[in-house]
């Protein structure tokens, strides 16, 4: 077997974030910060694995006798290539890597980390599709994009279990078809729903922003949960408006880039009252004054996805963009380049 070369971008979700967790709807853009792998067969049982969050370099594991990993590191390394373990461990027992014995596999995950800190664009999702990808083009088979969802149902099946249950697979989607998407989550007999949509959209003014902060998506996920069993009546009441200001906003991105701001800072808004609610780390109390700044000014700022780190700044307006800068810098966030990536996996 040749190198298989496979990448997948990462996403950040424009609108719905916490209210695609309940059924709603959510757009979800991919973003040119790729995760790429590249794997080689060997002729031995052995493996070895390097990844930028590996300071010791190569990494060693041999295969028992039922092909399953066994890493040659200390624990703590080890911990971190629990992807790459759980992975292969499941394509193994589908029976996909009959084929495949030793392996040198490289994951390149570098474009995910800006002045030392790890960003929140679905790091784990973009390496949850290219490896997978990977190991199944080894194995023969592919992962076919333009099918339905049931083609990489399993993908979904993988990533969640990685998450604890606790995510929806809008990462994962997003990573798989590239572009602009509203994703829906399926409940449990059915499959999400994922439609593209054009991006970018024409007189929409966008500015993605970055707190300088790294946010654990899973311990945001893991205090929602344990809020959602101490007060269920507010979290209701929370996610119901939320949902809400989610199916407005999808509806609102075909009406044209005023009513799109306005849609988005009304979802800003329902966010804000559940961080007020539930405590969760969503927005920062800067964050906040720059989001009133930009409603002020008719523009919207919001965070994306669990909050602390990612943000977006839209407007119809040029002009507020620049009268923005100064609040932008008081919020301690700063611009960060980033554009949609229309490919997805590759």
């Amino acid at each position: 077997m040749n190198t298989v070369v496979r990448s997948a971008p990462g996403k950040l979700v424009l609108v719905g974030e916490y209210a695609v967790l309940e059924g709603a709807p959510a757009l979800a853009l991919a973003v040119d910060r790729r995760a790429t792998v590249r794997l080689s067969a060997r002729h031995d049982d052995r493996a070895f694995i390097t990844a930028p969050q590996l300071e010791s370099g190569v990494v060693e594991a041999r295969l028992d006798e039922k092909a399953r990993l066994q890493w040659r590191c200390d624990a703590a390394v080890a911990a971190r290539l629990g992807l790459v373990t759980q992975i292969h461990a499941e394509l193994q027992a589908d029976g996909m890597l009959a084929d495949l014995r030793g392996f040198d596999l490289s994951i390149d995950t570098a474009g995910f980390v800006h002045q030392g800190h790890k960003l929140g664009l679905g790091s784990s999702a973009a390496v949850t599709v290219s490896l997978s990808a990977a190991f199944c083009a080894a194995a023969g088979d592919r992962i076919d994009v333009g099918a339905s969802a049931s083609s990489w149902a399993p993908l979904l099946a993988r990533h969640a279990r990685w998450q604890q249950g606790q995510g929806s697979g809008i990462d994962i989607a997003t990573s798989l078809v590239g572009g602009l998407i509203v994703f829906q989550r399926g409940d449990g007999s059915q499959l999400p729903t994922v439609e593209s949509r054009p991006w970018p959209r024409a007189g929409l003014h966008c500015q993605f922003l970055w707190s300088g902060q790294s946010m654990s998506t899973a311990g945001q996920l893991q205090r929602l949960r344990q809020w959602k069993l101490a007060e269920p009546a507010r979290h209701a009441a929370c996610f119901s408006r939320l949902s809400e200001c989610a199916e407005v906003a999808v509806d609102a991105l075909e009406q044209g880039a005023s009513a799109f701001v306005a849609a988005v800072d009304a979802y800003a808004c329902a966010l804000q009252k559940l961080t007020e609610a539930s405590g969760l780390a969503i927005f920062t109390p800067a964050q906040s004054a720059l989001a009133q700044e930009a409603r002020r000014l008719g523009a919207a700022f919001k965070p994306c996805g669990a909050g602390g780190d990612m943000g977006v700044l839209l407007t119809d307006s040029a002009e507020a963009l620049i009268q923005l800068r100064g609040s932008i810098m008081a919020s301690g966030m700063q611009a960060l380049e980033l554009h949609v990536d229309t490919c997805g996996l590759r």
